[in-house]
């Protein structure tokens, strides 16, 4: 069998590491495409552990699931592309902790590296020293990195980060005042290069003189831009800062409560994909003052755009359903005694986009926003592009998307959360999963309060007497997430 044909069929199941391994034992061409699939990205991410402050005897050995040990052998070293080191490490400082010599070690045989992520939650503060000193010696392969607080908190790590030149892609998660001194130093060298800026989670210390030290460096090139929570910053402070990058996009924003509203609109022409992150929870919006408040910040941004993607994140939400947005992917479905309360309709943002984005908009994941029964059939009607979509509607919605569906050609993936009514009390299966996907021309995914189906046309023999032909029948089949072994929540190191 051709390897290009073996690659083609094992591209699958490349998030599923049993299949990809059951694979690798057919014959070699499967074993090649396999074991590409399974060491293009590297993960050491240990979980928690109630022992993990007590175990003296814990030197830092790899005993959590993870890809690692594996990779460093030399059949697969050059296979790895992606590295990320993540959860929870031994705080133990060496030499009774060698975590740090064997990820140096395992970096400096990664060859081909190209995307390196440092973002554990527990650590020592020397565990990755070694590992930046060689990050400046992948400049000819090494695009993207991704680091925490365990390596911008101090000037000595920082100063190793800006000798690293030419990458495409930046994420600081929790950026302190040591790495944001030397940001502007670190941007210039990479402004050639540079079409992303990610800045995550507590921004606190990014200030709008902090944002006016970025422009010279990001202002051509940059085309996606993150930044997270900073009171510091008001919406007239960074709508004046986005005015000024023309060519964003993709833009991801954390929104709060202001008192005073920006005077202008940042005007993004070139703007396709918008994420919202809001609130501390899935039912932050608790008011319609502040649904209304919240849905006008977003018009406002996204008003001069030819948007294709939006995105609400309430709260911990990413966090918590893991996987896909639509929820097709990871994450569990709620326990049957949880009941998703009913939140003021987001209808005013789903006329806006009705009004103003109908020929573009292409997926729609709003998780947490509710949305009526009007504005459902609005949308469905006139945004004739939409691709996929995730929402909150009522107990009374399933008819109405039965019958709108046939008017969407293009919707592939569509997800529901089914509001004031228990999983217990919804009357939703197989039988009604493989009704409604037959009602829309390529709808093939479907999630409705966290169970999953994916619909497929199978050829069987036909039935009947003297028939010698194949029929295809649609049919749909229940999914499990597929979880990848270092997210297993099973597994405890140290118990």
């Amino acid at each position: 069998m051709y390897y290009d044909l073996v690659v083609d069929i094992l591209d699958y199941c490349r998030d599923d590491y049993g299949q990809l391994f059951r694979c690798s034992l057919v014959n070699r061409e499967f074993n090649r495409a396999a074991s590409n699939m399974l060491y293009y990205r590297v993960v050491l991410s240990p979980p928690i552990s109630r022992l993990h402050q007590l175990n003296l005897r814990d030197t830092g050995a790899i005993t959590s699931p993870s890809n690692l040990p594996s990779a460093t052998l030399p059949r697969y070293a050059e296979m790895v592309v992606e590295l990320e080191v993540s959860g929870f490490l031994n705080p133990r400082a060496p030499p009774r902790n060698t975590l740090h010599a064997l990820l140096s070690d395992a970096l400096r045989k990664f060859t081909s590296i190209c995307s390196v992520k440092f973002t554990p939650a527990t650590y020592h503060e020397d565990v990755f020293t070694d590992s930046l000193k060689l990050l400046p010696n992948f400049a000819g392969s090494l695009r993207e990195v991704a680091l925490n607080a365990s390596c911008t908190s101090d000037e000595r790590s920082v100063s190793l980060l800006t000798g690293i030149q030419g990458l495409s892609k930046i994420a600081l998660y929790s950026p302190g005042r040591a790495i944001l001194q030397l940001l502007p130093e670190w941007l210039e060298k990479n402004a050639s290069t540079l079409t992303e800026l990610h800045l995550f989670d507590n921004c606190g210390s990014v200030t709008p003189g902090v944002l006016k030290s970025f422009l010279p460096h990001v202002q051509e090139n940059l085309k996606a831009f993150s930044l997270g929570l900073s009171y510091s910053i008001t919406d007239e402070d960074l709508f004046t800062f986005l005015s000024q990058l023309p060519n964003i996009e993709h833009l991801r924003l954390r929104n709060y409560w202001q008192m005073k509203e920006p005077t202008h609109k940042p005007g993004l022409r070139k703007l396709k994909s918008f994420t919202a992150d809001y609130g501390g929870g899935a039912t932050s919006f608790n008011t319609c003052v502040e649904v209304s408040r919240f849905c006008r910040w977003v018009r406002r941004t996204i008003a001069a755009s030819p948007i294709q993607s939006l995105r609400i994140i309430a709260g911990d939400e990413e966090q918590v359903h893991g996987g896909d947005d639509l929820g097709i992917e990871g994450g569990e479905s709620a326990p049957s005694y949880y009941v998703l309360p009913a939140n003021p309709a987001f209808d005013s943002l789903v006329e806006h986009l009705v009004r103003k984005h109908a020929s573009t908009l292409q997926h729609l994941h709003i998780r947490s926003a509710f949305v009526s029964l009007t504005a459902i059939r609005s949308l469905f009607t006139h945004c004739r592009a939409l691709e996929s979509v995730h929402m909150s509607v009522g107990n009374t919605a399933m008819d109405l998307l039965s019958e709108l569906l046939p008017d969407v050609p293009s919707l592939h993936s569509a997800a529901f959360e089914i509001r004031n009514i228990r999983p217990r009390s919804l009357k939703f299966g197989e039988e009604e999963a493989l009704a409604l996907m037959q009602r829309g021309p390529r709808l093939r995914r479907l999630a409705v309060n966290g169970r999953r189906w994916e619909g497929s046309w199978k050829v069987t023999p036909e039935v009947g007497k003297g028939s010698h032909g194949e029929v295809s029948i649609f049919s749909v089949e229940e999914l499990r997430p597929v979880v990848p072994p270092w997210r297993r929540t099973n597994h405890v190191a140290g118990s």
